[in-house]
């Protein structure tokens, strides 16, 4: 019987609750996102497992490590109590408050989830929601006004596709839950000026999210294209936005490519570059 964790090289993600499991679009882009000077609040917008939460948290620890703090929401009751169990059982508990709510409905400076909340979501009993307490740091100015440096997220995208039996993994994976719309509206709405967001998405879906970033009032600064042979077509694509008038000049347009197609489980050495910080196998 296959393991109900996913063991990382400095943190462990027990995956049984959650209505989405760990997978190769989250580490891409976990370890994908920019780490920019000064960018101490993180927001992981559909957190799940807490995976993306817990690689910035690990990305950023040597530097400002103190004073970096990373948010992560959920809407999933039964998720968002796998997400703070990960994140209890990680180096970085400090540092990570994870959220039970959507992100339309989401606060900053509330309380994050409790243990005893969490174990009443992993029960079916939903949890916290948003509370009234801060935990904003007096010399942070995105605390202050409520935003953030750096916004995340691997979000549903299936629009008109066959639903599943499990409620959760709907919420998880359709666009009906939240819209890319919502989603970058509300990127808009919690992001500072000069702030960053990054998401991963299906490459045939990046044309009607880059248009409706642009109304949103967002740029492209950069764009990966992922393949996962040589000879094949991308399947997923990694985007970083921001606001329009900070967004760069010229745009960053690369490629990835996962495995060599040598053999099975071969994977290229940019891959390797990547990740490696993460998989135990590299």
């Amino acid at each position: 019987m296959a393991n109900s964790w996913f063991r990382f090289k400095k943190f462990a993600v027990e995956q049984s609750g959650a209505a989405m499991k760990v997978g190769t679009d989250g580490v891409l882009l976990g370890a994908w996102a920019r780490v920019v000077p000064g960018h101490i609040r993180w927001l992981d917008v559909g957190t799940g497992t807490g995976l993306i939460a817990l690689m910035v948290a690990q990305r950023t620890e040597a530097a400002q490590a103190a004073r970096v703090r990373v948010d992560a929401v959920e809407v999933d009751g039964a998720s968002a109590a796998q997400a703070l169990a990960n994140v209890a059982s990680s180096p970085w508990s400090d540092r990570i408050g994870v959220y039970h709510c959507g992100i339309q409905d989401f606060v900053p400076g509330a309380a994050a989830m409790s243990e005893e909340a969490g174990r009443q979501g992993a029960a079916g009993v939903a949890g916290d929601s948003v509370g009234v307490a801060t935990r904003a740091t007096d010399d942070d100015a995105g605390s202050r006004e409520g935003r953030y440096h750096h916004i995340v997220s691997n979000p549903p995208w299936f629009v008109d596709s066959l639903r599943s039996p499990h409620a959760g993994r709907n919420t998880a994976r359709h666009t009906d839950s939240l819209s890319y719309g919502e989603l970058l509206a509300c990127a808009a709405r919690l992001l500072v000026p000069d702030g960053l967001f990054s998401v991963v998405l299906p490459a045939d879906s990046a044309v009607r999210f880059l248009a409706e970033a642009r109304a949103a009032g967002f740029g492209l600064n950069r764009r990966t294209a992922v393949s996962t042979l040589p000879a094949a077509a991308p399947k997923r694509v990694l985007l970083e936005l921001a606001p329009a008038g900070s967004c760069a000049a010229v745009v960053e347009e690369r490629s990835l490519t996962i495995e060599t197609g040598e053999e099975a489980g071969c994977y290229t050495e940019e891959y390797r570059r990547l990740t490696g910080d993460f998989y135990l196998r590299f």
